[in-house]
């Protein structure tokens, strides 16, 4: 909750004690602890802590049977390939486990992970599937009422949709990203989504079009060597330059 509501150091505070931290009697949830961690450092960006922890998972849960638990830690070993440019390694290994997580009705994470399964194929330039994967994605979530991570869904949407031309719907989807991540108050999913929305106002010659991602930027306190922030920093000094 940190993370999404803009303050990535805090949240940081909250996940490193349990990088060296011994297992505590309540193994599911340790297992719990391990797999929020892995997410909080996927989101600002550390690839090596994100390994780390979903090795420990995956050990804890195969030594207790947590079979629901070992899928996930398969989706984050998944997710840390893609990151890293490892394409179609990732993308099978998150083909192997979506279906495991649908089949235990573990959904908690199926999101994020088909969201990374959507970018690995646009990676490998298969635009089509990806689009595919994220109506599927946003459809189940939206039936299950809703999620967390929605912003970021419509976001990664826009983005392919962009990307494939259909500028009109691109828009769309990161507006709703918008209204949403407001909403919720999730501070860091409007961030992304309007580094993805000022890139397309760059690309239609918007007039001043990065204003709404640096006012966005100005609303943070802290995180500023987080990958994100890192990012938007960087988009608004090279226009400045």
């Amino acid at each position: 909750m940190l993370w999404l509501r803009g303050f990535p150091d805090r949240a940081l505070d909250c996940v490193r004690p349990l990088v060296g931290a011994a297992a505590p009697r309540d193994v599911v949830m340790h297992c719990i602890a391990l797999c929020w961690s892995s997410s909080v450092f996927g989101w600002v960006g550390d690839w090596a802590a994100v390994e780390t922890m979903t090795g420990r998972l995956a050990t804890h849960a195969n030594l207790h049977g947590l079979a629901p638990y070992e899928a996930v830690a398969t989706g984050f070993r998944a997710q840390t390939m893609i990151a890293r440019g490892e394409l179609a390694g990732g993308v099978d290994l998150l083909r192997s486990a979506l279906p495991r997580l649908h089949a235990d009705r573990y959904e908690l994470y199926a999101s994020a992970f088909a969201a990374d399964l959507s970018q690995g194929l646009a990676a490998l330039g298969r635009l089509t599937d990806a689009l595919q994967v994220l109506h599927e994605t946003i459809a189940r979530v939206e039936q299950g009422g809703g999620g967390f991570d929605m912003p970021e869904l419509l976001r990664r949407r826009g983005d392919l949709e962009a990307r494939t031309g259909d500028l009109g719907a691109a828009e769309a989807s990161f507006a709703a990203s918008l209204a949403l991540a407001e909403q919720q108050s999730a501070l860091s999913w409007r961030l992304r989504t309007e580094m993805s929305l000022a890139a397309l106002r760059l690309r239609q010659g918007f007039k001043n079009p990065l204003d709404d991602l640096a006012a966005t930027y100005a609303r943070f306190s802290e995180g500023f060597e987080t990958a994100d922030l890192k990012a938007a920093r960087l988009v608004l000094d090279e226009a400045s330059a």
